[in-house]
């Protein structure tokens, strides 16, 4: 074996290689015969081989390298304790991840200097062995090349990245840690890359070297692919009479002629060449004495970076179509997108300068197959392909790989993650797709059970025991525990909201000493620094004369006009949260920096006396998610987007308008986004000034591109936004309820009530409701499964409007409600006088929720409620038990 201090040789390749190689981890594919998964493997039907899952725990069976009784084993699991217990021999430890049942992640990490980390990855299944001409699993080594099922595809690259994590762990500490993973599924549905970013959690990461054969090239591109089946119907017959039938394989013959003789009018990338498209199966028939009823064919269309697969598929299905006849062409089966890396990367640039000191082509180049890259770079981290071996011989029927390229390979990618050193010139500038901003887990203490939006002015939320405190100097702060100390908590652009409502200054601020002000009234100091309050202030609580905040129930004690709690500072550089902390203001704020103290509206027109909201603020209720009272009732100018707020583990706040956060347009409502194993939903879509900014949100917390749009209902600050996002996001599915969803499709202004609402002053005149033809009935109890155990089930629940649903989240350890403009914190309601806003129907629909146990209540607008929600249900239901409606918020 490899003295400590040295470098792996060829044949501390050849014997890890062939431990792997003796492995069997030929992918299920879902225990089904493939139709075209989204990985690039073979013809997808189950070999010999087939792995036999094993579970997480226990000891891998083979011996110190060689494998032994690993074949008896088998599955992706089995290779994954092999590698876990090959690093930990050699001093790097290693944990195993489960991503399906019985199938895991293997991830390890070698701690370097820095936090910030290089990912290394490759895959730790393979494609079937029919037709194999060599033994799969015996790993024979001839003239210097090792054969086996995977030997190319990929447990050469793997076993190239397990060696040189081995060898960057012996000698001194990298600049960067290393985090080395081995992934399940690549070669059917990509399910465990997916799950490893997941995993990855708060880690930042630099840049990714994928394992797969290249040939010792640098990989920056690579297409993506749409797979889709086409079909044409005839009718069935009597081989004898054909004249009597319609044979549907003559049907489709022009079909397949015309996809044969056309190509794609996409320009050629300048690595990869054209986009292709082309038939890859063929099912017709039933017997061959039966002329075929029906015919259908799969089509595979490369994609070129820039392409977006959906839109693709629609072209497709234009043109297709327009041929004429029985012809159907069904949604894609597979969508992956194309990996297009610059050059200029830090990773790549790093891998080039030691390919030319190894005397190797520094030169990038690209591949026409897809791997996990594409994957990694969509989620921010920048990725190089890279391995031994070639693609000639992966899947192949004598699959090897030269051992001599798998050591270099290991030295090479050693040498890059050596090379990636940290400099002043390359700061950490956000590049990394893991911030703790967006992923890091949430530690709160039981009693911060609510975040308030800054701008709720006068209709402040209950608040916790305990005030907020400021944090460590970088400001990466979170909500206050009871003794007083802090802990991590969810970011909002430059600032962190603790569970008061109150903003830290966050990374803009760092050095800011802590602030001082009098506890009674919660005034900040001119610097917009945080206030320390001690247990049992008076601020966010109903005082004896109902001159302060929230009640403990969540109801709302008035505050007399002059109050000093949300006033504005007298340089206006601060606003009013709903408890009366105060609010930094940025930049971008439409505050009138000379803005009396008074709770005047700088720049907007006067505020109702005893509004108490802050300056440029508006206050905290809205009529169907239009700026609140006392505000512009139509605020002029667009607010860009100010970052993503996570809240969970599942839900990020993308989008919040001016009776919410003031993420994005002031007119929008809040916009959730839930995230699972494997997709992702965006909960309302605001009312479509703001998409760009929501969905660079959505991008920034590192979810899954949105699979489903899920509407609450159709009111224009909840849905106004549908068009924009599904222009933006071809693959999106939007679901709403009946009828709202035919009125969203349609654009239809009156029955959506935006009439009323512009008559009102809401919605500004020109303002308008985009149709949004591709908007889909769901209905009461339908679910929307995300991955992981993380399920959406719609709960009809009208009353506010015709059509409204809440959507029950229940994952792992956590249950919660998506209200819409059905129930707000402490129970309160929208009642409105529009059309299909009715009352024996809320009433019912607050008794139905009522009985709803939940962990926090995420409503369309204002505050929000992180423990024990199911509460605020309770005093609606009880409200409605006793022949009364809850206060309404408008």
């Amino acid at each position: 074996m490899t003295a400590r201090g040295s470098t792996a040789t060829e044949e501390d390749a050849e014997a890890l290689l062939r431990a792997l190689v003796a492995i069997p981890s030929v992918n299920p594919r879902d225990g089904q015969e493939e139709r075209g998964g989204t990985g690039d493997g073979g013809p997808g039907v189950q070999g010999e081989g087939a792995p036999v899952t094993q579970g997480v725990g226990g000891a891998s069976a083979q011996g110190e390298d060689d494998g032994a009784g690993a074949r008896d084993e088998g599955g992706e699991t089995a290779v994954a304790r092999f590698v876990r217990d090959w690093l930990a021999r050699r001093g790097v430890q290693a944990t195993l991840e489960e991503v399906l049942p019985g199938r895991c992640n293997v991830v390890a990490v070698v701690p370097g200097r820095d936090e910030r980390a290089v990912l290394l990855e490759s895959h730790l299944d393979t494609v079937e062995t029919d037709g194999m001409t060599v033994e799969p699993y015996a790993g024979e080594v001839r003239d210097g090349r090792l054969y086996g099922r995977g030997a190319c595809d990929a447990k050469g690259p793997l076993a190239a990245l397990m060696l040189a994590a081995a060898e960057l762990a012996r000698g001194e500490p990298p600049a960067y840690s290393v985090v080395l993973a081995g992934v399940c599924d690549e070669e059917h549905a990509y399910r465990g890359v997916l799950g490893l970013l997941e995993q990855l959690g708060g880690r930042k990461v630099v840049g990714a070297i994928v394992g797969e054969p290249t040939g010792l090239a640098p990989v920056t591109a690579h297409k993506g692919v749409v797979r889709y089946t086409v079909r044409t119907t005839g009718q069935a017959g009597h081989s004898s009479r054909p004249e009597d039938a319609a044979n549907a394989v003559s049907l489709m013959a022009p079909v397949i002629a015309h996809i044969d003789a056309t190509a794609p009018g996409t320009p050629p990338h300048r690595m990869l060449g054209a986009a292709t498209r082309c038939v890859t199966r063929i099912r017709g028939g039933t017997g061959p004495n039966t002329v075929p009823g029906i015919c259908e064919v799969d089509v595979d269309r490369r994609t070129l970076p820039g392409e977006e697969p959906m839109e693709v598929w629609r072209q497709d299905r234009a043109e297709l179509t327009a041929l004429g006849g029985p012809l159907e062409v069904d949604a894609p089966f597979t969508v992956d997108h194309a990996l297009d890396t610059p050059p200029t990367s830090p990773v790549v640039a790093a891998l080039c300068r030691v390919l030319a000191d190894h005397g190797l082509p520094p030169t990038a180049t690209g591949m026409p197959f897809g791997t996990d890259a594409s994957k990694i770079a969509r989620a921010g981290i920048p990725s190089v392909v890279f391995g031994p071996g070639s693609v000639t011989d992966a899947h192949s029927a004598a699959e090897s790989v030269a051992l001599a390229d798998v050591t270099l390979a290991s030295h090479i990618v050693a040498a890059t993650v050596r090379r990636l050193a940290p400099t002043q010139e390359q700061p950490d500038d956000g590049t990394a797709a893991f911030t703790e901003a967006v992923a890091r887990p949430r530690t709160e203490p039981d009693d911060a059970e609510h975040w308030t939006a800054p701008s709720a002015g006068p209709q402040a939320g209950p608040a916790p025991d305990a005030g907020a405190t400021r944090g460590p100097a970088e400001g990466a702060t979170g909500p206050a525990r009871a003794h007083g100390s802090t802990a991590p908590g969810p970011t909002c652009g430059g600032t962190v909201l603790t569970a008061d409502g109150c903003r830290v200054p966050g990374p803009a601020s760092r050095g800011t000493p802590p602030a001082t002000a009098d506890s009674a009234t919660g005034r900040a100091p001119a610097d917009g620094g945080m206030v320390s309050r001690p247990a049992g202030s008076a601020i966010g609580r109903a005082s004896a004369d109902g001159s302060t905040g929230g009640t403990a129930d969540g109801g709302m004690v008035p505050r007399p006009a002059g109050s000093a709690i949300g006033r504005a500072s007298a340089d206006g550089s601060t606003g009013g949260t709903a408890d009366g902390g105060m609010v930094p203001r940025p930049a971008d704020s439409a505050t009138d920096p000379a803005a009396p103290a008074n709770g005047s509206q700088g720049g907007r027109g006067p505020r109702p006396a005893g509004s108490g909201a802050a300056d440029g603020d508006a206050a905290g209720d809205s009529s169907g998610g239009g700026p609140a009272r006392g505000g512009s009732r139509h605020p002029v100018g667009r607010r860009q987007a100010r970052g993503a707020v996570r809240l969970n583990e599942y839900v990020t706040l993308v989008g919040s308008g001016a009776a919410g956060f003031d993420l994005t347009d002031p007119l929008d409502c809040h916009v959730y986004l839930v995230r699972g194993a494997q997709r992702a939903a965006l909960i309302d879509a605001g009312a479509g000034r703001s998409a760009d900014g929501i969905l660079r949100n959505a991008a920034d917390a590192g979810a899954p591109e949105p699979e489903y749009l899920l509407l609450t209902h159709g009111h224009a600050d909840h849905a106004g936004g549908a068009a924009a996002l599904a222009a933006r996001l071809p693959a999106l599915r939007v679901l709403a309820g009946t009828p709202a969803h035919a009125w969203i499709a349609e654009g239809d202004e009156t029955r959506l009530s935006l009439d009323r609402g512009k008559a009102a002053g809401v919605y500004p005149p020109d303002y308008t409701f985009a149709p949004c033809p591709v908007a889909a009935p769901l209905a009461d109890g339908e679910e929307i499964d995300l991955g992981g155990d993380v399920v959406l089930r719609a709960l009809a629940t009208p009353g506010h409007a015709d059509g409204h649903l809440c959507y029950l989240l229940t994952a792992p350890g956590h249950r919660a409600l998506f209200s819409g403009d059905c129930v707000f914190t402490g129970g309160r309601i929208s009642l409105q006088n529009l059309h299909d806003c009715r009352v024996p129907e809320y009433a019912a629909s607050l008794t139905r929720l009522a009985t709803l146990d939940i962990d926090a209540l995420f409503p369309g607008h204002h505050e929000i409620s992180l423990a024990r929600a199911g509460r605020h249900l309770q005093a609606a239901g009880a409200t409605v038990a006793h022949g009364l409606l809850p206060r309404s918020t408008t």
